[in-house]
């Protein structure tokens, strides 16, 4: 007859202290689902089962060291749904395993952190497209101009130098700036 005794309040205290998160959190757990010490849940935990939960679910399947992706209620919280990342880990030569979850807090701080940078760039980028085409537009519009005045002098430059008639352009003072070859010959 062995006797093995654990002290439950040392290992939980072990396991908070190498937590990743405050909604992260480590367990010893039998393979009947037996919590022997967690990080996760309040004090009264150690010694129920827990054969619905995923991490038990997860090593009765053979998929130790799988990571998944879940919302669902855990196993010390049923009424409450979280995204976490939940990982079992068999212990070899001992029915037990670990289950590791690590929290939303953790796993999305990058991704809040980013998102904001994200964010300042894509209205940056908003404000470069608005001057841009400001710009675009504004030179759209001088080149039609500019367009408009060569047609409009080509045209005056045709009437003026028509020789049929007499023709002449005064300035404000009544000075001829320009006249075509009848007007000059009277």
């Amino acid at each position: 007859l062995v006797l093995v005794g654990l002290d439950v309040e040392f290992f939980a205290n072990f396991f908070r202290s190498i937590s990743i998160g405050e909604d992260s959190g480590l367990s010893l757990f039998r393979d009947d689902g037996t919590v022997l010490v967690t990080s996760e849940s309040p004090s009264g935990v150690p010694g129920k089962r827990y054969e619905d939960a995923l991490p038990r679910h997860l090593i009765a399947s053979g998929e130790s060291g799988r990571v998944v992706f879940t919302d669902r209620p855990s196993w010390f919280e049923p009424g409450v749904k979280r995204s976490r990342i939940v990982v079992p880990r068999r212990v070899e030569g001992y029915q037990l395993f670990v289950s590791q979850v690590v929290g939303e807090s953790v796993f999305l701080t990058r991704w809040r952190e980013m998102s904001a940078l994200i964010f300042v760039l894509a209205l940056a980028l908003a404000a470069v497209t608005v001057l841009v085409t400001q710009r675009m537009l504004r030179l759209i519009d001088r080149a039609a101009a500019a367009s408009r005045a060569r047609a409009e002098g080509r045209l005056l430059a045709a009437i003026v130098d028509t020789p049929s008639a007499l023709t002449a352009v005064l300035d404000r003072n009544g000075d001829v700036v320009h006249a075509n070859a009848g007007f000059r010959e009277v």
